[in-house]
């Protein structure tokens, strides 16, 4: 059996889902008006820490703000349960190594809230690389931006970069060796509500990554580009989020020409959150390793924690005089 510590926004979909797999022992929420309309007849204790020796209880998801993940995990890996942490892992990389280092000590499972990574628009994504679809593969783009909760103890990179960061991990199954990325403040300094992201992976595939949580528009993109096919994943949409365009390129009098010759619809039905569920629930009954297990965890955040510094660095002066214009 499974339970959840905390039960704001993200939380409660936890807490539906386990519901529905009849897996939920046990809710830890400190907020009582956050699951009084929840008609689930589980127990609630307002301290995770009450969950602990808990007849039965094998796993818990830890949906709290991002700043407690590793107190929290932290404890209840050190009493030998295994963990769903939400994204990220922790807001330090020395915190995320020292979680997936107490997890293998107690033989524990530690798997990351990655949730993209078991959408099914990403696992055929996956499928299709492997099979060599996609040619040589040029660069990915990904934009996430809304106008959605603005948060304060992390910025928009650690808040919605590890959904994009970790389709790249499980796609290219590789660190980028290069991350250059630029971000501005607008509301809650020093806490960055817009970045732009650019990174180079071994294989030689580029990576665009834009994210905002102060924008006009819903996006939720992500184009693969190879120079056979291009993918573009639209979580917007309600059906056919997968759409697979197949290309010709060629040169006509020294000129590159781009053609669509096709274009391939998949509609992409099962949800990914119950698919990280079940993988959770798989993980757990079979002592196996997930697929975002603390690992790729740590690896998500050792990009985020190398791009943070990146945002603190000046950018260069092109006035050099009060009230120069550029001519």
């Amino acid at each position: 059996m499974i339970a959840v510590v905390g039960c704001g926004n993200w939380g409660k979909n936890w807490v539906r889902t386990l519901s529905k797999l009849k897996v939920l022992q046990a809710v830890a929420e400190l907020k009582e008006e956050n699951f009084k309309n929840e008609q689930i007849d589980i127990k609630i204790f307002k301290d995770y820490t009450s969950l602990i020796g808990l007849p039965g209880l094998r796993g818990v998801v830890i949906a709290t703000p991002a700043e407690t993940h590793f107190d929290i995990a932290y404890h209840l890996l050190c009493e030998g349960l295994d963990v769903l942490v939400e994204k990220p892992l922790a807001l330090t990389f020395k915190e995320a190594r020292k979680l997936e280092e107490i997890a293998n000590n107690k033989n524990a499972i530690l798997m990351v809230g990655h949730i993209m990574v078991y959408h099914p628009a990403v696992k055929l994504l996956k499928e299709m690389i492997n099979k060599g679809v996609f040619g040589r593969i040029l660069y990915f783009y990904a934009q996430r931006m809304s106008l959605g909760q603005i948060r304060t103890a992390e910025n928009v990179l650690w808040s919605l970069g590890p959904h994009d960061l970790s389709i790249a991990d499980y796609l290219f199954e590789s660190l980028p060796i290069e991350v250059d990325l630029w971000g501005d403040c607008f509301l809650s300094s020093p806490q960055e509500d817009l970045v732009m992201m650019r990174l180079k992976y071994p294989q030689g595939v580029r990576g665009y990554i834009q994210l905002s949580w102060l924008n006009g528009e819903k996006l939720r993109k992500f184009m693969l580009v190879g120079d056979k096919k291009i993918a573009i994943l639209d979580d917007t949409k309600d059906i056919n989020k997968l759409e697979l365009l197949t290309l010709e390129l060629k040169l006509e009098e020294g000129k590159w020409v781009s053609l669509v010759k096709e274009r391939t619809q998949f509609p992409c039905t099962e949800l990914p959150l119950e698919e990280e569920a079940k993988h959770f629930i798989y993980c757990i009954q079979n002592r196996v390793s997930p697929i975002t297990d603390g690992k790729s965890g740590v690896r998500i955040i050792k990009i985020l924690d190398t791009a943070s510094k990146l945002l603190t660095r000046s950018g260069c002066n092109i006035l050099k005089g009060e009230n120069q214009k550029l001519s």
